[in-house]
């Protein structure tokens, strides 16, 4: 794993100014051929995501076509209708 993906992955606790950074280094990635967004929202650190900072990072990845993948290990019927 390179260490821009590795820095993206392991910051847990941001300022507004940091994500900004975050969405600028993932619209370039997808500039460069990434297939889109993956996210663990109930792991660490993605359990301290905000609804914005998802949402701001689906617009980018949506602006590119690109895939959206997020870890559903703890489906209940009930967070499949969410889906």
């Amino acid at each position: 794993m390179d260490d821009l993906l590795r820095e993206f992955l392991t910051e847990t606790s941001e300022s507004l100014d940091t994500v900004d950074n975050q969405l600028v280094r993932f619209e370039q990635e997808m500039r460069a051929g990434a297939l889109g967004l993956s996210s663990g929202l109930e792991y660490d650190p993605g359990l301290y995501s905000t609804v914005d900072e998802v949402i701001a990072c689906a617009k980018v990845d949506t602006a590119h076509n690109g895939l959206y993948i997020s870890s559903a290990a703890q489906l209940t019927p009930g967070s499949i209708l969410a889906l």
